[in-house]
C-alpha cells in the first residue's frame, strides 16, 4: 500500500518539477540563440508567444531575393581613343604626355573604378592645356590632333564616369547586402563612411574642364586644382571597400522587415487570445500590454529607428549614384536599397495597428 506523501514532500516535489521545467526552457533557449542583429525583436516575439502560450515556429530568414548585379550585366561601351606612338612621344613637353605614359604603364593598366576616372579627369584638363601650349608654339598640326583627342574624350566622360562607378570595388562593397545583418547601430562607425562618400561625391559632381578656359603662361605649366586630392580619394575608397558596415546596414533593414512580417499570425488576433472580447480585462491582457510597452515600444522600435535614421543619412549621397544614363539593372538595385527604410516603416506601422486594436478592445489607454 502506497504511503501518503507528507505536505512538505509534495511541496518539494512541486518545486523540483517547476525548477526542472524552467531549466528545460533555459536550455532550449541556449540551444536556439536569437539571430545576430535580431536579438531585440526575437526577445519580444518570444515574450508574446509565451504569454499567449502559442506555438512558436522558427522564423525563416532566407537570403535576399535580390542582390547587386554582376559586372557582366552592367557593361558600358566606351569608344576607344589613341594617339600614334610618334605623336605621343612629341607630347613629352606637355603634362598630358606624362599622364598618357602613366596610363599605358603596367601599373596604369591596373587602374580601375573611380581612381581611373580621376586619371581621365586629370588627362582631359591636361589635353586642353597642351593644345593651347602647342598652338602658341606654332605646332598647329599636333595642336589640332590633341584638340580633337580632348574633344572626343570630353564627349565620352559621362560613359567613363558610369563605367568607373558601377565597377569600383568600394562602391560595390557599399551597395551589396551582406551575409549577416548589422549587430548594433554605431554612429561612430558610420561617420567616416559618410565622409568617404562625400569625397566620391566631390569627384562625381565636379564640372568637367572647359576647352574655353583661359590659361595664362603660369597656369599652363600645371593642372588646375582637382575636385579632390588623389590621396584623399584613395583613402576614402579604401575605407569603403574594407568596411562591411553599410552592406550590413542594408541587410539589417531587410532582415528586420522580413522577421517582423512573419510575426503577423502571432498578433493579428490578440484581443481574442487575451480574452478581451468578453467582459473584464484578464490578467493575460495586462501582461501583453506590458510586453508591448517595455519590449516593442522600447528596444525594438529604438533599434528600428536607429537603422532607418542611418539609412536616411546615406540616402542623399546614394541619389548621386542613380544617374539616368546608368544601366537599368544598376538603377533597379539602387531603388531597392532606397526602399528598405520605407518598407520597414510600413511593416512596423501595420504591426502596431494590431496592438492598437488590442488596446481599444481591452480598454487600455495608449501611452499609459
Amino acid at each position: 500500500m502506497t504511503q501518503p506523501q507528507h505536505p512538505n514532500q509534495r511541496c518539494l516535489t512541486y518545486r523540483y518539477r517547476t525548477w526542472a521545467w524552467l531549466a528545460t526552457l533555459l536550455l532550449l533557449a541556449a540551444c536556439n540563440p536569437a539571430p545576430v542583429g535580431l536579438e531585440q525583436v526575437a526577445d519580444y516575439r518570444q515574450r508574446v508567444a509565451n504569454t499567449l502560450k502559442s506555438p512558436l515556429p522558427a522564423p525563416v530568414l532566407a537570403a535576399p531575393t535580390w542582390q547587386l548585379p554582376p559586372l557582366r550585366e552592367l557593361r558600358i561601351e566606351v569608344p576607344s581613343q589613341s594617339l600614334s606612338l610618334l605623336d605621343a612621344i612629341r607630347l613629352d613637353q606637355c603634362q598630358a604626355g606624362s599622364l598618357i605614359a602613366e596610363r599605358n604603364s603596367s601599373l596604369g593598366k591596373l587602374q580601375q573604378g573611380l581612381v581611373r576616372y580621376y586619371h581621365d579627369y586629370q588627362l582631359l584638363q591636361a589635353l586642353y592645356i597642351c593644345a593651347a601650349q602647342l598652338e602658341q608654339q606654332g605646332q598647329l598640326e599636333l595642336a589640332q590632333k590633341v584638340s580633337d583627342l580632348s574633344r572626343n574624350k570630353a564627349a565620352n566622360m559621362t560613359q567613363l564616369k558610369l563605367q568607373a562607378l558601377v565597377s569600383d570595388p568600394s562602391i560595390r562593397q557599399s551597395l551589396r547586402l551582406a551575409d549577416r545583418p548589422l549587430a548594433k547601430v554605431d554612429p561612430a562607425q558610420l561617420a567616416p563612411l559618410l565622409t568617404a562618400l562625400q569625397q566620391v561625391y566631390l569627384l562625381l559632381n565636379a564640372p568637367l574642364p572647359s576647352p574655353n578656359a583661359a590659361f595664362n603662361q603660369e597656369q599652363q605649366s600645371e593642372l588646375s586644382i582637382a575636385p579632390v586630392a588623389l590621396d584623399e580619394l584613395e583613402q576614402a575608397l579604401q575605407l569603403l571597400e574594407q568596411s562591411p558596415y553599410l552592406s550590413q546596414l542594408w541587410r539589417a533593414l531587410y532582415d528586420q522587415q522580413q522577421y517582423l512580417q512573419q510575426l503577423t499570425p502571432l498578433v493579428q488576433d490578440l484581443s481574442a487570445a487575451a480574452g478581451c472580447l468578453s467582459a473584464g480585462t484578464p490578467s493575460r491582457a495586462q501582461v501583453l500590454r506590458n510586453v508591448f510597452v517595455q519590449y516593442f515600444s522600447g528596444p525594438v522600435q529604438q533599434h528600428f529607428a536607429g537603422l532607418i535614421r542611418q539609412a536616411q543619412q546615406v540616402a542623399p549621397l546614394l541619389t548621386l549614384l542613380a544617374s539616368p544614363e546608368a544601366p537599368q539593372a544598376w538603377l533597379t538595385h539602387l531603388r531597392q536599397i532606397n526602399a528598405l527604410p520605407d518598407q520597414l516603416t510600413d511593416t512596423t506601422r501595420n504591426h502596431v495597428r494590431y496592438w492598437q486594436q488590442f488596446f481599444s478592445d481591452c480598454g487600455f489607454t495608449p501611452g499609459t
